[in-house]
């Protein structure tokens, strides 16, 4: 099964937040308007609501979350975290970087101090799996002063409201 990825490259470390403050923030998301907005069954919103959970794997080098928010025999989404001052979050900064031909982003992304990996199923694009893997990105971005590399290829930042913007020419202001 092929996974999608959403990316959080934080300049402040929000990953000791997690287990507290993501599940409070997710339940606070006006999930009506981003319902449509996604074109995303607004149905699901009460279960959804309802099963938020984060459980938390062992400590290990590769660390990630689960976020729960269907029935336990669905696929949750994960949440992976790196390092960038480890060797295997150094990594991972690799692509990005080389990808990077704007100045301005590349000095941005060389600050990063973690990142966060949204993985996604093809089951998660069509409930509200997608909804919530960008409102997680919302919010780690915005607690983390990160920027937010979506499904589509795209750099965004947040403004003020916490909207995403896309980065024109490396306009991160």
């Amino acid at each position: 099964m092929e996974n999608y990825w959403i990316q959080v490259f934080n300049q402040e470390t929000v990953w000791h937040l997690l287990d507290r403050a993501l599940v409070p923030a997710l339940r606070q998301v006006h999930y009506e308007s981003l319902c449509q907005q996604y074109g995303l069954d607004q149905s699901l919103i009460a279960s959804t609501r309802s099963r938020l959970e984060i459980i938390s794997a062992p400590e290990s080098p590769a660390l990630f979350k689960i976020l729960q928010y269907q029935p336990p025999n669905n696929v949750p989404l994960l949440i992976f975290h790196w390092d960038s001052y480890q060797k295997a979050g150094g990594n991972g900064l690799g692509e990005p970087l080389q990808d990077s031909g704007d100045p301005q982003l590349r000095e941005r992304l060389l600050n990063t101090r973690e990142v966060l990996g949204i993985s996604l199923r093809a089951e998660h694009l069509q409930d509200l799996g997608l909804l919530l893997a960008y409102e997680v990105a919302r919010w780690a971005a915005f607690e983390g002063q990160g920027l937010v590399y979506g499904l589509d290829g795209t750099w965004y930042r947040l403004n003020r409201h916490q909207a995403f913007l896309p980065l024109v020419d490396g306009a991160l202001d």
